[in-house]
């Protein structure tokens, strides 16, 4: 393709869905020269998918010149480490708040990489050395700051309410006696957020000529189908006399939940009486880095309860077997992880004992199988348990935007002559993209997701197929070979299977 004449660049989703987030462009110069960078560069989560992560990565990592992340959550960054192991040397631009806690999450992605590389029997993927290298050249970009990566691409972080230190990214790309060439990745997307207020998109990006790549996880859905409801169940729960287990996940669900309850503290709707608790290494960090940020309101930062206590391995088995009333926020989400492995035995077969799911709960996790008992029991490291909490989730704390929240955010993107709908399940991009083509403010509209986009100054040129992951799975337990256990890929051989959403 570098043969070609002119000034375009191609981009290409190397993910087919939600997990696993990487974006792939290529820069291609009137001389014949070649540019590349990467957005993202997330793990696959999710059991059925994990696997994908035991493979190289599908491009030369030594050609890429830098990597921009727009927020901390592991399937956006977690294969940074892999991606330093395979011989990248450029820079990884983020925000200050996503590198502060990026130091910790991937340290805590390495932990859990380790426990389960040892119980498949695989070596790791990478080492505590191949992080400390991608927190070495990781730079800092102010919000609405214009950065220069190389003397012909330019980078402006923009606000973005889906998580503290989450952005946006506008890419300026220039060439000598041609136009530029502008692309806005919205990253995981949300017009709000409870701890500050969300900056609109400057004026002079607005009036560019640009492409949008869009997220679509909920592309789906409105933001009136949205049912908030725990502010309602958590009151009428505790009035049962029961006591609540929250799954929560590290950074975001976790402060949110505890916002909320000091909120209901304060009206009186729940008793100061009753103690609140965190578990959860990870969950506990962030919460401090919550508490000392100053991307949060100054008046919200006091958001702790009252009657909270952090949960650790000195005081865990005094909360397990204390029968007194409580609330216990715990790592993780989805109860695959961290000290959920611990209290859901401990409180699965009492009927005095509720769990709830504050998030997205993925097919095949232990919280799926937890809300979905066989028989009303579940079986835990070879002992079966009844089923006897009532089990309580809602959608209400997605940090992500709904079709009409996008639609009105590209809407106030300006000059938007393209957009390249991403980072979605299949279904969902489709039925976002015919959202869009409705809505008739923008003339072209595709699925990047499977495809690799060319895209020149006039906008699109040509959507092609792109096929992304080795055709034949590797069996799970054959999954290690001489690269260190890592599977190697044809580059030229690729498939998309994944069928997963983002949690």
């Amino acid at each position: 393709m570098s043969s070609k004449k002119g000034f375009f660049y191609t981009i290409t989703a190397l993910h087919p869905e939600v997990t696993g987030s990487c974006l792939l462009v290529t820069v291609h110069y009137p001389d014949g020269n070649t540019m590349m960078f990467i957005v993202d560069c997330g793990l696959f989560q999710e059991k059925p998918y994990t696997q994908l992560n035991n493979q190289v990565l599908p491009f030369t990592s030594s050609k890429i010149q830098f990597a921009l992340i727009t927020h901390n959550h592991a399937d956006h960054n977690g294969r940074l480490p892999i991606l330093m192991k395979e011989g990248f040397k450029g820079k990884i631009y983020t925000t200050a708040t996503t590198k502060r806690h990026m130091q910790f999450s991937l340290l805590d992605d390495y932990k859990i990489m380790l426990m389960n590389a040892k119980e498949k029997k695989q070596n790791p993927w990478y080492s505590e050395t191949d992080i400390r290298n991608a927190l070495e050249c990781t730079e800092c970009c102010n919000l609405e700051e214009t950065v220069y990566v190389n003397k012909n691409v330019k980078v402006t972080f923009l606000d973005n309410g889906h998580l503290l230190g989450s952005a946006s990214i506008f890419v300026q790309i220039s060439c000598y006696g041609e136009e530029d060439l502008n692309i806005l990745f919205t990253g995981d997307y949300k017009p709000t957020s409870i701890w500050k207020e969300v900056r609109k998109i400057p004026e002079w990006i607005r009036e560019l000529p640009k492409t949008v790549v869009t997220e679509s996880t909920y592309g789906y859905m409105e933001s009136s189908e949205v049912e908030c409801h725990f502010e309602k169940d958590i009151p009428k729960i505790l009035g049962e006399g029961k006591s609540i287990t929250c799954f929560v996940f590290a950074q975001g669900r976790a402060q949110e939940v505890l916002y909320l309850l000091k909120k209901m503290q304060e009206r009186g709707e729940i008793s100061t009486k009753i103690p609140i608790y965190l578990d959860g290494n990870l969950a506990q960090i962030n919460t401090k880095m919550y508490q000392n940020s100053e991307e949060i309101d100054e008046e919200k930062r006091d958001f702790l309860p009252e009657n909270f206590t952090y949960v650790n391995k000195e005081n865990r088995q005094n909360v397990i077997s204390d029968s007194r009333q409580k609330i216990l926020l715990t790592t993780s989400g989805m109860a695959d992880h961290g000290p959920a492995c611990i209290y859901v035995p401990e409180f699965v077969a009492r009927k005095d004992m509720v769990f709830y799911f504050t998030g997205y709960v993925s097919k095949d996790s232990f919280a799926d199988k937890i809300k979905n008992p066989q028989e009303g029991k579940i079986k835990i490291k070879g002992i079966t348990y009844e089923v006897n909490v009532d089990v309580y989730s809602t959608s209400e704390f997605s940090s992500h935007a709904k079709a009409d929240e996008i639609i009105s955010m590209l809407r106030e993107a300006g000059n938007v002559q393209l957009i390249l709908i991403n980072h979605g399940q299949k279904e969902s991009q489709q039925i976002f993209a015919q959202k869009i083509i409705d809505a008739s403010f923008v003339k072209k509209v595709e699925i990047l997701s499977e495809h690799t986009a060319l895209v020149g100054k006039f906008g699109l040129i040509k959507i092609m197929g792109s096929k992304l992951y080795c055709i034949k799975m590797p069996k799970e337990e054959n999954a290690t070979t001489k690269n260190e256990g890592r599977i190697p890929v044809r580059r030229k051989s690729f498939k998309n299977y994944l069928v997963c959403r983002h949690r």
